[in-house]
């Protein structure tokens, strides 16, 4: 649920949505890595260079809207099921299940850097 709401939120330009995906997926990689010795292998590589792609892409997309006069937003299809699935259900959703992602993000980053910090945890790898 998390990540679903993540992806609506970068869907609407959230910035706080793109970081906070990075996030957790970057403390989940730390925590797999401290636990099981195989946190990073080369598709969860490549999963944080997207996932740091969407936070720049949002940064960018905030800056470019504030400097241009006349931007042109694409219109949103609703032709078909997958137009209304990718285009017109975020616009929807977001603004109604932003606080609930907000409380979910903050629950998971919270169990991540418990987990993570955690004092006399015993580790597989010893």
């Amino acid at each position: 649920m998390f990540f679903f709401l993540a992806g609506i939120g970068v869907r609407e330009r959230s910035r706080v949505a793109a970081i906070a995906a990075f996030s957790a997926y970057l403390l989940g990689a730390l925590v797999t890595q401290r636990y099981t010795g195989s946190g990073f292998g080369f598709v969860r590589i490549i999963f944080l260079a997207l996932l740091f792609a969407n936070i720049r892409g949002n940064w960018l997309s905030a800056r470019w809207t504030k400097d241009s006069q006349a931007v042109v937003v694409p219109m949103r299809l609703k032709l078909t099921i997958g137009d209304k699935f990718a285009d017109q259900l975020p616009t929807f959703l977001w603004p109604k299940a932003r606080f609930v992602f907000y409380v979910l993000a903050g629950l998971e980053i919270a169990s991540l850097l418990f987990l993570l910090f955690r004092p006399g945890a015993l580790s597989i790898v010893q």
